[in-house]
């Protein structure tokens, strides 16, 4: 995982919550399950009384904490695309909103206090949160383990070439022998890059 990775999950995480959002306004408006209203839920869960309140934590929920961990887990999840993953991701988090967020508001184990209906709706909008997710994150060209490794291996071996010149003079190796050290690290270094450069 790299910083440049996390960022993009976040980013993902954000576009995957706006369509969550509003999947959930629609909801709303055409009357499904009223009762069954997240943002109000949150927004108890946390002691406050204004649901701006409730929709930061959703949008923080949805953006840093679930899109930086997608970056971070999704290459150990199973399925061989990003939005498979995504979906995985998805109700990985569903379970974990049934098991420990719906108690915590009242809702009861699975949320069945609203009925059989409610871990079926969640459920629902959380495979499309995580299709979202990893859909925009496989857009987003995230840099793979293996390219990770490379750059480490190239940078590492750029260091080794220099080091030579970078010695003090009581320690330094003779020209010939830092010149024959030089040229095998650029040749392994030449090879890191063809290994670096190649396309995910």
């Amino acid at each position: 995982m790299t910083g440049k990775n996390v960022l993009k999950g976040m980013i993902a995480g954000f576009v995957a919550t706006v369509v969550l959002s509003a999947l959930m306004m629609m909801k709303t408006m055409m009357g499904v399950m009223p009762e069954l209203d997240v943002i109000a839920m949150l927004t108890k869960m946390m002691g406050a009384s204004s649901n701006a309140v409730g929709w930061v934590a959703h949008f923080m929920i949805g953006t840093v904490v679930w899109g930086g961990l997608f970056a971070w887990i999704g290459p150990n999840l199973p399925g061989r695309s990003h939005w498979t993953k995504g979906i995985v991701f998805g109700t990985g988090a569903w379970l974990l909103m049934m098991v420990m967020v719906m108690p915590m508001t009242d809702a009861g184990f699975s949320g069945m206090k609203f009925g059989m209906m409610a871990p079926v709706m969640t459920l629902a909008l959380h495979v499309i949160y995580g299709a979202v997710l990893g859909g925009i994150y496989g857009l987003e060209r995230p840099q793979s383990t293996e390219n990770v490794q490379a750059s480490h291996r190239y940078y590492c071996k750029l260091a080794q070439c220099c080091r030579p010149f970078l010695c003090p003079r009581s320690e330094a190796v003779s020209c010939r022998s830092a010149a024959r050290e030089v040229g095998r690290c650029l040749s392994s270094i030449a090879a890191s890059t063809a290994q670096f450069a190649a396309p995910i």
